[in-house]
């Protein structure tokens, strides 16, 4: 019998602040995968070869959500998730930081984002987050 293939990927995701004490939240719209479609996560994606974790945030901040941000602090815990396709297991390892908005108009600029929303973390209990997600809001101060 034949394994399935396996996979690891290195995901960076940044929790933007803004001057108005907001953070930054984007929805998901995946629909072939109702585990995240629908749900909300701080903006990320997948590091890239030769990369800083810093440089993966900052890069993909702009790419999907079209904002510059200063990157601060490491979360101190990172997140796991492992998905079981039909033909391949892919194992994720997200690292978060704390970051800062410095300019630009946050906007979904990628498919996969149906909505982006300035949130205060008071207001949080109002969005579904996909649990990955959850374990970065448990540790914000």
């Amino acid at each position: 019998m034949n394994e399935m293939p396996k996979e690891q990927l290195l995901v960076v995701v940044g929790a933007v602040t803004n001057d108005r004490g907001e953070y930054l939240l984007t929805q998901r719209h995946e629909p072939e995968n109702p585990v995240v479609h629908g749900r909300w996560e701080f903006p990320g994606g997948t590091h890239h070869f030769g990369e800083s974790l810093e440089q993966t945030v900052v890069r993909e901040l702009q790419e999907e959500v079209g904002i510059t941000v200063a990157v601060g602090t490491l979360f101190a815990k990172p997140a796991m998730h492992i998905w079981n396709y039909t033909d391949r297991t892919i194992q994720i390892l997200l690292v978060g930081f704390h970051c800062s908005y410095v300019s630009g108009t946050a906007k979904a600029k990628e498919e996969e984002i149906a909505d982006v929303r300035w949130v205060k973390k008071e207001d949080f209990s109002q969005f579904d987050f996909f649990h990955t997600m959850q374990s970065f809001v448990d540790q914000l101060s």
